[in-house]
């Protein structure tokens, strides 16, 4: 079965690769179903944009993907409550 994709927004993650902020698509029903549209790092003056096509970035969010799918999981959890 395949659920819907749903737009998220994560204001501020904690990770131990950085404070991220990020927005995408996703799918609920199937994890490997995970866009992220938009990134940014926490820097020492604020907020700073990647560039989503840079090698780094692509595999810094590969990186993430797991974590942002048991952070939004865990949101979809505690709504069903």
């Amino acid at each position: 079965m395949r659920g819907r994709l749903d737009k998220f927004n994560i204001t501020r993650i904690d990770t131990t690769m950085g404070v991220f902020r990020l927005s995408g698509l996703w799918d609920s029903l199937k994890a490997e179903v995970f866009s992220v549209t938009s990134i940014e790092i926490m820097g020492t003056d604020g907020w700073v944009k990647l560039d989503k096509t840079n090698d780094t970035v692509i595999m810094l969010v590969a990186e993430l993907v797991p974590i942002l799918q048991l952070h939004l999981s865990n949101k979809v959890n505690e709504n069903d409550l």
